[in-house]
């Protein structure tokens, strides 16, 4: 999992990329109920997300949750979580 920010007077980008790895189980295992949480300060007014995200207010957190990620899953368990924090 890899984090790039880029930080501007008026919004906040965020990139995660992250890639499951089968080697680090044997046998290979799904991960299952996986979360990433992002802790955002500042007085955020607008998310946009991909995939969609929950925003916990209360605790200025970004919220990503996958059911189950595996080598079998979407793009072999490779992706990016990507948002735009309007502030």
């Amino acid at each position: 999992m890899v984090a790039h920010w880029k930080c501007e007077q008026d919004h906040t980008d965020l990139k995660v990329d992250y890639k499951y790895n089968l080697h680090a189980m044997s046998p290979p295992s799904p991960l299952l109920n996986v979360s990433v949480c992002v802790p955002i300060s500042g007085s955020v007014t607008n998310i946009i997300a991909m995939p969609k995200n929950t925003w916990i207010a209360e605790n200025e957190q970004a919220l990503w949750r996958f059911t189950e990620l595996s080598q079998h899953s979407e793009d072999r368990g490779v992706g990016s979580l990507r948002a735009r924090f309007e502030l």
